[in-house]
Formats: C-alpha cells, sequence, structure tokens
C-alpha cells in the first residue's frame, strides 16, 4: 500500500467516523425535525462528495479537484452541529454552516486541475470564505430574526449574543446579503464566460460542473 492509498484510506475513515458524529449529534437533537430524513439526505450528499473525491483524487494524484471534492462533503457535514442543544456547539454550526457553499464554489472555478486561473480568483473566494462566516454574526450578535424563532422555537440562544437589536441585526443582515449577492453574481459571470470561450468538447465536459454551479 502507497503512502498515498494509505492517506486515501485515512480520509475516508475520518468521513465515517464524522458521518456517524454528525447522526449522533442530529438524533440527541431536541429541536432537530424529521432528523431521519435530515440524517439519510445529509449523509448521501456528504459521503458522495468525500467519496468520489477520494477516488479522482486516487487516479490523479497530482490534481487538487478531487480533493476539493472531498472537502465539500466535510464541510457539510458541519452543518450539523446546529442540531446540538449546547449554546456554544449550536453557536458554532450557525458560523460554519454556510461554509460548504463557497468551498463548492472553489471547486467549480478550480476545475479541471484543481488549481485557480487567475489571482483576483483567489482574491473572491478570500472574500466568500470571510463573508460564510461573518454573515451569520448579525443574529448571534444582535437575536435571531422571528423567521427564525418561529421555525425553530426550541433552538438554544446564541453564545455570543449581547443584547436584542432588530434595527442594528437587519441592517448587517442587509449588508452582507448584499455582499453575497455580488460575489455571487462575479462567479456566475466567469462561469458564463469561461462556457462561452469554451470549445464543443470543452463544453461537454464541463457541463455538469458548470451547471451544478
Amino acid at each position: 500500500m502507497t503512502g498515498l492509498t494509505r492517506a486515501l484510506a485515512a480520509i475516508a475513515f475520518a468521513a465515517l467516523v464524522s458521518g456517524a458524529a454528525a447522526s449522533a449529534l442530529i438524533v440527541s437533537s431536541d429541536h432537530t425535525p424529521s432528523p431521519g430524513a435530515g440524517i439519510a439526505i445529509g449523509l448521501t450528499i456528504s459521503w458522495s462528495f468525500v467519496g468520489t473525491g477520494l477516488y479522482a483524487w486516487w487516479r490523479r494524484p497530482t490534481n487538487r479537484f478531487g480533493a476539493l471534492m472531498a472537502a465539500v462533503g466535510f464541510t457539510f457535514m458541519l452543518g450539523a452541529l446546529t442540531g446540538s442543544d449546547d449554546s456554544v456547539v449550536f453557536t458554532g454550526g450557525v458560523l460554519l454552516a454556510s461554509l460548504y457553499f463557497v468551498v463548492f464554489a472553489h471547486m467549480v472555478l478550480a476545475y479541471p486541475d484543481g488549481r485557480l486561473e487567475r489571482r483576483s480568483h483567489a482574491r473572491l473566494l478570500t472574500a466568500g470564505y470571510a463573508l460564510a462566516v461573518v454573515g451569520p454574526l448579525p443574529q448571534l450578535l444582535w437575536g435571531f430574526t422571528d423567521r427564525m424563532n418561529e421555525s425553530c422555537p426550541d433552538c438554544p440562544q446564541s453564545a455570543l449574543l449581547i443584547e436584542r437589536d432588530d434595527t442594528l441585526r437587519d441592517v448587517f443582515n442587509a449588508l452582507t446579503s448584499a455582499v453575497g449577492v455580488v460575489l455571487v453574481g462575479v462567479i456566475l459571470v466567469i462561469l458564463l464566460r469561461r462556457w462561452r470561450a469554451a470549445t464543443p468538447l470543452q463544453r461537454r465536459a464541463l457541463a455538469p460542473v458548470l451547471w451544478s454551479g
């Protein structure tokens, strides 16, 4: 067994353990609706990305795309932390739950060799990673919206809560949402330009990844 094979086997085992831990957290949750369906869907998505990514990594060790696919699967599991009844763990889950969106965007932009074409793409993704963590802060610092409270009345209180301030929360929510829309728009423009510049053969290869993006 080569060093790469051992490393990939270890990552696969880590994915199994992480999936089991996430499932246990959801099962024990007092505020997660339909835990069985959530576990089934979550494991299908996360393990599919990890498994496919590890296979691609094994087939082409120098290509980073497989590693990014596996990273999407692992970061998707972080959303299970919101199932915790502990305030600190729940808060951490809210902060990290959207991270997989940016990792997925990273994967799409880095297709097919797992490397970004331009430095501007790296700066764009850096902003995306920062926004994914900063975006939930307004609700965590100044109180959840009424819609959030109605959809999850038994969710723990934020461990970062300062005091309830609907005005501050709504203003900063609007700002982060606007930045998010701009970032998504820029990524879509990049993908559309890449599609238009591709040859018919390249388009057939790009289609599954670009349309999913």
